[in-house]
């Protein structure tokens, strides 16, 4: 049998090694905090005129934002998932009674419950591992007047390979899970597709254009996972996304560089998707990703 002294130690060691872990953590966790609030206010003004390009997208009578006041078909086409999903987040701040009644709306008149993908941003509880596809499909045709879409899950795996952003949402998925150890692997994989200009996945290979909202769900990433400290390249890729902000306070999703730097992509337009993930980066303050539990 051990003696008494041998369990006291024994004790002591557990509890300092418990210290330790807990001390480190959260210094590593306030660093990225502290990163984030920084940012925040640094584009406090053209996060607020964001605010704004969605509540003036938002038809009063849908109770929905639409997906782009840029073109006439994009003015009457309103997107369930994922664009009034974010939206309804990144309109908290800012409109809250506005961003209430998207909520409200999508669950009451829509029957939206939980999204198996894009609700991981926000701790939602169904997300499964590995995730699967999504499929776009219309909810209620009355064109001209307007068309409401959404995404829906399949059965079918998500192809993550070199995909900046499913690699984020891989990242988080893995962290919902406990699975820590895989949430860094993946997050690093999507860190190391940067290559100065933007994130050069798959489709930057293929269509030779980079992504804005993929610029956002790297800094989300890195925040929910408190790494924000370890991306080192952090403030250019603020900078990028800052650039591609129109004058109407949306945001450019597709983009290509010039020596000027970033230009939108010709034919872009603004759209509520990628302009409520901007917001939702730098203000919604996600549960610390390392500490969800499945």
């Amino acid at each position: 049998m051990m003696s008494v002294w041998k369990w006291v130690a024994l004790l002591l060691i557990i509890a300092l090694t418990t210290f330790v872990f807990v001390y480190v953590f959260m210094n590593v966790f306030m660093a990225s905090e502290s990163l984030a609030e920084k940012d925040r206010k640094t584009y406090s003004l053209q996060l607020q005129r964001a605010a704004d390009y969605l509540k003036a997208n938002f038809n009063e009578d849908l109770k929905l934002v639409c997906e782009s006041p840029d073109t006439a078909e994009f003015a009457r086409t309103y997107w369930l998932v994922a664009d009034n999903l974010y939206a309804s987040y990144a309109l908290k701040p800012y409109y809250p009674e506005i961003a209430q009644e998207i909520s409200m709306q999508l669950r009451n008149v829509w029957g939206y419950r939980e999204d198996a993908l894009h609700g991981i941003l926000f701790n939602h509880k169904r997300v499964p591992s590995p995730a699967c596809i999504t499929v776009q499909v219309t909810v209620e045709d009355r064109w001209p007047a307007y068309i409401v879409k959404t995404e829906k899950a399949t059965n079918k795996r998500l192809d993550i390979r070199d995909y900046a952003d499913r690699l984020c949402y891989k990242a988080l998925i893995e962290a919902f899970h406990g699975n820590h150890s895989q949430a860094e692997h993946y997050f690093r994989k999507a860190v190391k597709l940067w290559d100065g200009k933007g994130l050069a996945d798959r489709v930057y290979q293929k269509e030779g254009y980079y992504e804005t909202y993929k610029l956002a769900m790297l800094y989300y990433t890195a925040k929910a996972l408190g790494k924000l400290d370890e991306l080192k390249f952090r403030e250019k890729l603020l900078s990028i996304i800052f650039k591609l902000q129109a004058d109407n306070g949306g945001f450019y999703t597709r983009y290509t560089w010039s020596e000027q730097g970033p230009k939108p992509l010709p034919g872009a337009t603004t759209n509520t998707e990628t302009t409520s993930l901007v917001i939702i980066a730098l203000t919604y303050t996600p549960q610390n990703a390392m500490c969800w539990q499945s």
